[in-house]
């Protein structure tokens, strides 16, 4: 049966357990799942199938390697250390990064070859403690680093929620985004040439008064009204969800037909399911087809997309 190293957060440790019948916790944030992975599962992160499994020195490693990986095919190598801080170091006495280039080195000295831009295959090494665990993934879909800078987390939340759920795929050209403040969802669907009303009665972040295709409106999100109608809502209100999904579905009526709505909810305990399941009964009827996934950059709170019913 196939075993899976599985990123997710601690914080709903229970939820993941649940959503996969079980799993242990090697480290940080990390599981080794043994099992049938669910398809689109809510709770993780990210799920590499474990290829390989040797001591963590660079010998078994550079063997274990030189065993997955066809000299015809390119490679790049990331490593992720897994425990305290400097775990990976009292092993092999280098961090992650070093890892990386060393092992690199070793596979092209027998003739392997290395391409850290565009390789046919990632060797993803997980250490943890003594052990490296190895996975091997098609190049295209390197994450590579993030090296961008955001206004606030709630941009780079509304950015990886976007490609997530693939919202590409919908015509999305207006907007109504409650709770903007300071702007981090209107911004985001700004730079994607989506126009934003913004509501929400705290101020936006001073540099968003330059983009053109966001509109503020300082009220509370209660209280405003519109004749106008969206392809999307945007929810991302820092109260509890029963109160957020009430007042996300009383703007039901200003979305187009197969309209969405993107909201954050918000979970104060670790057992998201609950607030799952308040949110959707607030939005049930009114909304449809809800999907829900915690986001790497999420914290207490969990994304749900639906479809106007």
């Amino acid at each position: 049966m196939a075993q899976y190293i599985v990123k997710a957060s601690d914080r709903f440790a229970g939820a993941l357990r649940s959503e996969l019948g079980g799993c242990r916790r090697l480290g940080t944030d990390t599981y080794i799942y043994e099992g049938n992975m669910p398809e689109d599962p809510i709770f993780v992160h990210s799920a590499y199938r474990i290829d390989a499994k040797c001591s963590l020195d660079f010998d078994a490693i550079r063997k274990a390697l030189a065993e997955l990986i066809p000299k015809s095919k390119s490679f790049a190598i990331e490593c992720q250390l897994v425990g305290k801080r400097g775990a990976g170091r009292a092993s092999l006495g280098f961090g992650s990064r070093e890892i990386e280039v060393r092992a690199g080195k070793l596979l092209e000295e027998s003739g392997f070859i290395a391409n850290l831009h565009n390789p046919d295959l990632v060797a993803v090494i997980v250490a943890v403690g003594n052990t490296a665990y190895i996975s091997i993934l098609g190049g295209a879909i390197r994450k590579g680093r993030d090296v961008r800078e955001y206004l606030n987390r709630a941009e780079k939340k509304f950015i990886e929620a976007y490609r997530v759920f693939g919202l590409h795929s919908f015509r999305i050209r207006n907007t109504l985004d409650i709770g903007a403040a300071p702007g981090g969802f209107s911004k985001a669907m700004a730079e994607l040439g989506i126009s934003v009303v913004s509501v929400d009665p705290g101020m936006l972040d001073p540099a968003l008064a330059r983009i053109a295709k966001i509109r503020h409106e300082r009220i509370r999100a209660e209280d405003f009204r519109t004749d106008r109608t969206f392809d999307l809502i945007t929810d991302d209100m820092n109260m509890h969800p029963e109160q957020s999904a009430r007042i996300a579905a009383s703007f039901s009526k200003n979305l187009e037909e197969g309209g969405l709505l993107l909201m954050t909810v918000k979970c104060p305990t670790r057992n998201p399911i609950r607030y799952m399941e308040v949110a959707m009964g607030e939005l049930n009827g009114i909304f449809r087809n809800f999907r829900f996934k915690h986001l790497e950059s999420n914290k207490s709170e969990v994304m749900l997309l639906c479809e106007k019913a």
